[in-house]
């Protein structure tokens, strides 16, 4: 942040300082915070990238290189909900969003994903979304490289960093202007530290199936209970009837490490609200999803027979005893420009 030409609301948080009591005493405060884009004034737009990108306002080439980035963005998550993931390594490399008026140049472009990815095995995945404070749900051999000054990778766990208000009141509404953590520096140097799991650790750490469970009121429970009878045990896994899942596909079948009907399960936590399972009354299963050939288009439109939902809103609801105002800005209150009564009479 150029605090010699901007003034940017934000403040040093401490994950070792304790700032609830103080956000919760000033919650309900009506004071407005410094606005320093002003988006209702000339020059809204290169304030804006200038406070919060740090470059210059007048830098087209940046701009549509921000604005290629969020729409990059947007393909992923469309292809995420309706194909599948894309990219496993895939990030928005900005803290802040572009404007509309800045997508001028998306047309000539085309979002490649074709690069083969894989996720983060478990631990890795925490490793880059941990901060320091929650290491102790990490092996403890990983632990030190979250806080030693001489770990390859500390500058991922900051204690101190800046949140950017933005325009709210409340630290926790703002936005941590957090480092981007470095996937390949990462994975170097967790890779050779995987020997220091224990076996323990090592199962933590890998990609299992996914599991089903199912109680005895469940219209399911009866078909799954099949799964584990004598002469079922060493069989294939089977299809589920998709009406009794209400609708759910896909086929289920037997779990080495089920712990079986009727079986007593003894809490791995040693906390009075965490007690032991007398007398497991659940069926546990391996679920995989359906499968489909590569390269299969799921239709991404309304199925046949879809029935509108009921509107909830009714034009009763529209307040019409004066005009709709849009918030303009980051924030709810802005100055507005009007005529006096000198003005009306000229």
């Amino acid at each position: 942040m150029n605090n010699a030409t901007f003034h940017v609301p934000a403040i040093n948080i401490s994950e070792k300082d304790d700032h609830k009591q103080e956000l919760k005493n000033n919650s309900s405060s009506e004071d407005e915070v410094f606005d320093e884009v002003r988006l209702w004034e000339d020059g809204w737009k290169d304030r804006y990238y200038k406070s919060k990108f740090q470059v210059d306002g007048k830098d087209i080439v940046f701009r549509r290189k921000v604005a290629l980035a969020y729409v990059e963005g947007l393909c992923w998550v469309l292809h995420y909900y309706y194909q599948g993931c894309a990219s496993w390594d895939w990030y928005y490399p900005f803290h802040y969003a572009p404007f509309a008026s800045d997508f001028d140049a998306v047309s000539q472009f085309k979002p490649d994903f074709s690069a083969y990815t894989e996720p983060f095995k478990p631990l890795q995945q925490l490793m880059s979304v941990f901060p320091a404070a929650s290491r102790m749900h990490l092996p403890e051999a990983w632990q030190e490289l979250m806080i030693s000054p001489v770990s390859p990778i500390i500058d991922f766990y900051p204690d101190n960093f800046v949140i950017d208000l933005n325009g709210k009141k409340c630290a926790w509404q703002g936005v941590a202007l957090l480092p981007f953590v470095d996937e390949k520096r990462l994975l170097e140097v967790l890779n050779p530290m995987e020997d220091k799991l224990d076996a323990f650790e090592k199962e933590r750490n890998s990609r299992g199936p996914d599991r089903l469970f199912v109680g005895p009121s469940h219209p399911f429970y009866n078909f799954a209970e099949t799964l584990y009878e004598n002469s079922r045990k060493d069989s294939t896994d089977l299809a589920i009837d998709t009406s009794l899942t209400f609708g759910m596909a896909g086929t289920v079948g037997v779990d080495a490490k089920a712990v079986m009907k009727g079986q007593n399960y003894k809490s791995p936590l040693s906390v009075d609200e965490f007690t032991d399972i007398a007398k497991n009354k659940a069926i546990m299963m391996i679920y995989k999803d359906p499968q489909f050939e590569k390269g299969y288009v799921f239709a991404a439109k309304r199925l046949p027979g879809a029935v509108d939902v009921p509107r909830t809103l009714k034009d009763t609801n529209l307040d019409r005893r004066e005009p709709y105002r849009p918030q303009i800005g980051f924030l709810r209150e802005i100055p507005r420009h009007g005529l006096t009564d000198a003005g009306r009479r000229m």
